[in-house]
């Protein structure tokens, strides 16, 4: 993806661009020549550098009214699979709206600007609220083969029809997709280099995936461990005393960097703006600490990164102690492969 252009029409949103540019250091802020002193560079009109931007495949950072960047492009909207991210800023910075750009991770980018604004980016991509997952935009290694089939394959999903799944994928076999061995639909994934054996058609969609097998495919189920030594960790967070800008700065590294986040919805929901479509989010009720505890554990025995995310002190709030028992409780060999941190 290209760096993004923040484009400000006035001097008054630069405060909100520059926090926005702590979140994506390579973007760089256009401002309007008559109207801006602190742009890192200036533009005499916003209609033509906009469009232009679009055209070149540009991601575009409106800190403007969505309607201002709605007529703009709108003469250019002919392919959305060609569309790079546009996102919409209140000059405030209360509101963050994607408009753009949902197969380029515009969604993403949201997130991210959301996170730094302390804000919820306003998302309304359906399926990607319902299922908690983006067919259209799969994670980074994945690739759809059969575009021109999804439309209908996402209406049928919309419509209630439930799906099947031909091979592995974490990120759908944690989604909310209406998974059945019974479903009309399919969802298969191969191997790249096995692409000729994949049959795409409208009522399956086809994803082919970069490297080995997945991680899943190499547990010896007959022992429920991993047949590979790749060593898992878990690590347990609290996310501070309130708004996410006071959340530690290790504390965000170790979420950033994980692939798979376990805890009560709420404080899931705390962290949200942090994840990345690659992250897998495992929420749980209040009152199952103890269940909690042993899913992560479980993650992490297959060699994932896992994170355990708390509230405030992750040792006042009892989510360091339940791992501790369930480990003395329960002591699974698998277990003893993973490396823990608090």
């Amino acid at each position: 993806m290209k760096p993004p252009a923040i484009f400000i029409l006035g001097e008054t949103s630069i405060t909100v661009a520059r926090q926005i540019q702590t979140a994506l250091p390579e973007a760089v802020i256009y401002g309007l020549g008559e109207r801006t002193q602190s742009a890192d560079v200036t533009y005499a009109n916003f209609g033509e550098t906009v469009r232009e931007f679009f055209q070149t495949g540009t991601p575009i950072v409106g800190i403007c009214a969505a309607g201002i960047l709605i007529r703009t492009l709108a003469p250019l909207l002919t392919n959305k699979w060609q569309e790079p991210p546009v996102l919409a800023i209140a000059e405030d910075g209360s509101a963050v709206v994607p408009l753009l750009g949902g197969l380029q991770g515009v969604n993403y980018l949201a997130r991210q600007i959301a996170s730094v604004l302390q804000v919820s980016p306003a998302i309304t991509t359906t399926g990607e609220i319902r299922f908690k997952t983006t067919l259209l935009s799969p994670p980074l290694g994945y690739q759809l083969v059969n575009s021109d089939d999804a439309k209908k394959f996402l209406a049928d999903l919309l419509a209630g029809e439930k799906v099947k799944l031909s091979g592995t994928a974490d990120w759908l076999e944690n989604s909310n997709l209406p998974i059945s061995a019974e479903g009309k639909l399919t969802i298969e994934i191969i191997p790249k280099d096995k692409r000729e054996l994949a049959q795409p058609s409208a009522d399956r969609l086809v994803y082919l995936f970069d490297g080995e097998t997945p991680i899943e495919e190499k547990l010896d189920v007959s022992q429920g461990v991993l047949a590979s030594p790749s060593q898992g960790q878990l690590a347990i967070v609290g996310t501070g005393p309130g708004a996410i800008n006071w959340m530690s700065p290790e504390v965000r590294e170790v979420l950033e960097g994980a692939t798979d986040w376990v805890g009560y919805k709420t404080y899931l929901d705390l962290v949200e703006s942090l994840r990345t479509p690659e992250i897998i989010s495992h929420e749980s009720d209040n009152r199952v600490e103890l269940d909690r505890a042993e899913i992560a554990l479980d993650l992490a025995a297959q060699g994932r990164s896992v994170v355990i995310v708390s509230s405030g002190d992750p040792g006042i709030y009892a989510m360091a102690a339940a791992v501790f028992e369930v480990l003395e409780k329960k002591a699974k060999p698998a277990w003893e492969r993973s490396l823990f941190r608090c």
